[in-house]
């Protein structure tokens, strides 16, 4: 009998170290106060840290400048790069959003690129 469950891990590690190795982005979903992503838990975990973080910083940059809401940010950190955008398809009282990370400093036009095709998938 297998084991689903470590073949689960098994699966999920593999495309970690395949999107590591290929310098990919890897995908998230987040909404109420949970994340989820194929990568495993640690990196789905690592995600919504620095989600939270730069959900922060982006709420202070809108409120400095007076903007009703911050549809997407992104950062740099070193040789790797983090976003997220909310998902206009979501319901506006429960947005969703999606977020990406991948370990290149891959530049905003192509990360806002993938956040769109992850959406339209």
């Amino acid at each position: 009998m297998e084991d689903t469950h470590n073949s689960t891990l098994s699966d999920q590690n593999e495309m970690l170290r395949d999107a590591l190795e290929r310098r990919i982005p890897r995908f998230f979903r987040a909404a109420a106060g949970s994340a989820r992503g194929r990568t495993g838990r640690e990196d789905t975990e690592k995600f919504a840290e620095d989600l939270m973080t730069l959900q922060e910083c982006s709420q202070i940059v809108g409120e400095r400048l007076e903007m009703q809401a911050i549809s997407y940010a992104l950062f740099y950190e070193g040789d790797s790069a983090f976003g997220y955008r909310f998902d206009p398809n979501s319901h506006p009282s429960r947005p969703e959003l999606v977020g990406t990370m991948v370990n290149r400093r891959l530049p905003m036009r192509e990360m806002l690129a993938a956040m769109n095709e992850f959406l339209n998938e």
